[in-house]
């Protein structure tokens, strides 16, 4: 939400009553996700940028890393996939918020930051005009879709459904 003094910060509403129950006392929020119910991720817009988390019922609020990419995503309850810029390459990694630890998942040549994760695709980053996807197995990058016939100028965000029947890309015109 952005307040009367421009911050940006998140509010807990309870969904099925509309009820305000709380605030995360952080402003510049940019970019959040849930883990669970107990834990959000989010981007703060601090210089550098950084992705942080906070556990609503400790009130922990913990650094992950500086200079993120705008997309980050949960894979399963305990366990978000991210990624870290550089001057030349976007680092991607796991962190396991039961074991305290990040471990580097794979590394992309580009700043081209947006990806998701697919439930049977795994990780799909787009690249210009094309979707790339990790071969974890392998440790490669395979092309997975390419967009350069279709008049497009270049893909900014995707998803593909979960049964990976249907693929949205938003196009930077």
């Amino acid at each position: 939400m952005v307040e009367n003094a421009s911050s940006q910060c998140i509010h807990f509403i309870n969904p099925l009553n509309g009820i305000h129950e709380a605030k995360l006392d952080v402003d510049s929020v940019g970019y959040y996700t849930f883990l669970n119910q107990d834990t959000i991720v989010y981007y703060k817009l601090t210089e550098p940028h950084s992705l942080r988390y906070h556990v609503k019922s400790s009130g922990e609020d913990s650094w992950l890393g500086n200079v993120p990419s705008r997309a980050f995503k949960c894979i399963s309850r305990n366990t978000l996939l991210y990624a870290l810029k550089d001057t030349s390459k976007i680092t991607f990694y796991t962190y396991n918020f039961l074991l305290r630890k990040a471990e580097k998942f794979a590394t992309y040549s580009s700043l081209s930051e947006d990806f998701i994760w697919h439930p049977v695709l795994g990780l799909v980053k787009s690249e210009g005009l094309q979707l790339l996807h990790f071969d974890s197995l392998l440790k490669e990058w395979k092309l997975l879709f390419d967009f350069s016939a279709f008049g497009l100028k270049k893909i900014t965000r995707f998803d593909i459904d979960p049964k990976t029947n249907y693929l949205v890309v938003a196009d930077n015109l």
